[in-house]
């Protein structure tokens, strides 16, 4: 086990690591300790849909997936670090006494390295293997008959949603993001980035 402290070099403050003994540790970096651990792109992927007709009404569902990706939820990273800003309620179990069960480091200040931050950490890896209700229209087409008598040719007013519903054990906001964009190399991060926004439309078609 070790843990990080500060101590004061000759122009600023550095970070020695060492081990719970006292004696000293090499600092944990990247270049010399990240390993691979899961893939980020997800092996399998796609989408179901169908429309429903009945007597003018229309319905419309979108349903899409994806399988076998997995991507580091840096939100939580942010969240639970010990800078000043607001943080996490799950540092409310970090570890305090000599006997505590937990997987939150006790509070260091200004650490925002234990948590995954800075460093990724397993313990924020998820799966990305989600099931969406990614779209629903539903429409309704004027009769004929009501419709000549207005002298036009038809009328549909409808309403859709996109996003609905999400089902998946992702621990951050959303799966279906990345930080990083189309970045083919720098896939499977998710820090501080909106998901995908739930929006209503309302509609009229009308032709002459």
């Amino acid at each position: 086990m070790f843990y990080q402290q500060s101590i004061t070099g000759k122009n600023d403050v550095k970070y020695q690591w060492e081990y719970e003994d006292g004696t000293r540790a090499r600092a944990i970096t990247p270049a010399d300790d990240a390993k691979p651990y899961k893939p980020t792109a997800a092996k399998l992927f796609g989408g179901w849909s169908n429309t429903f007709n009945y007597k003018g009404v229309d319905l419309t569902v979108l349903l899409t997936y994806q399988l076998g990706g997995y991507m580091m939820n840096g939100n939580r990273g942010t969240m639970r670090d010990l800078r000043f800003w607001n943080n996490s309620v799950d540092l409310m179990r970090r570890w305090q006494n000599p006997g505590d069960q937990t997987d939150i480091p006790r509070v260091v200040n200004n650490d925002n390295v234990s948590n995954g931050n800075t460093l990724p950490l397993t313990h924020n890896i998820s799966s990305t293997d989600y099931l969406r209700l990614k779209n629903v229209m539903l429409s309704y087409t004027l009769p004929s008959t009501v419709v000549s008598k207005m002298k036009l040719s038809n009328i549909r007013v409808y309403v859709s949603g996109q996003n609905l519903a999400l089902w998946t054990k992702y621990t951050g906001y959303d799966p279906d993001v990345t930080t990083n964009g189309n970045n083919a190399i720098r896939q499977g991060v998710d820090k501080n980035q909106a998901p995908n926004a739930r929006t209503f439309t309302f509609g009229l078609n009308v032709g002459f």
